[in-house]
This record gives C-alpha cells, sequence and structure tokens, in this order.
C-alpha cells in the first residue's frame, strides 16, 4: 500500500468509487444491448440485400415495419425488446415522471384530522 504524504496543510478532498455488482450488471447488459441492436438493424455500409442475406444465413425472420418501412431483424429485435422491458421493470417507481404524478396526487388530496382521505373540492362552487 502507498503512502500519502500531505505537504501543505490545505484541505485535500479524495473521492472514491466503489464498484458493486448492480454496476457490473448494468455493464453487461448495455453490451447485450448493443449486440442485439447491431444485429437487429443493418450497418450503415450494409444494403438492403446484403443486410437479408446475413438475417437469412443465421437463420432469422426479416420483418418491414408497415408504418416506417423500416427493416429489421425479428429475432434479435425481441432480444432487444426484453433487455429494455427488463430495464424499465428495474426502474419502475424511480423515475421522475412517477414522482411528478405522486405529487400532483398527493396535491389533490386534503387530509382532515379524525376524517378519511377526500379529494380536494373546488371552493368556487361552495
Amino acid at each position: 500500500m502507498n503512502d500519502l504524504s500531505i505537504v501543505d496543510e490545505q484541505n485535500v478532498g479524495i473521492n472514491m468509487v466503489e464498484v458493486t455488482q448492480g454496476d457490473q450488471a448494468e455493464v453487461g447488459e448495455d453490451r447485450r444491448r448493443k449486440e442485439y441492436q447491431r444485429l437487429a438493424y443493418p450497418k450503415e455500409d450494409e444494403n438492403l440485400i446484403e443486410f437479408i442475406k446475413r438475417c437469412q444465413r443465421m437463420k432469422t425472420e426479416v420483418m418491414l415495419c408497415p408504418r416506417c418501412s423500416a427493416i429489421f431483424d425479428r429475432k434479435a429485435t425481441t432480444n432487444l425488446e426484453a433487455v429494455d422491458k427488463a430495464k424499465r421493470k428495474e426502474n419502475w417507481g424511480t423515475s421522475s415522471n412517477s414522482r411528478q404524478i405522486k405529487s400532483r396526487k398527493e396535491a389533490s388530496l386534503q387530509i382532515n384530522p379524525g376524517s378519511i382521505v377526500e379529494p380536494v373540492a373546488s371552493k368556487e362552487k361552495m
């Protein structure tokens, strides 16, 4: 282990980062996502015929989106969607959207001591 000697008496800050298994799993998940993305869609320099032949060699189905005419590999796209779905489930309830929805619900409720929670009525109608 190295010794640290401080010559100057000023404040010295040391930032340490701990790598956990969750971080490593996230890195692995990002790699899988990039791999599926690379397989699911044609490469930049690849034309349509080359992409179809590549999918045929891998024995996968090629699909054409009827709305945007994008072409993609069905199996790789399904795997890519599964990775994205798992990521969304993992982050469910932690996004800023859920916090905003929760704060809106709390703002629309009024808690009276000794009574049940009731929605706030408009003051103009009373």
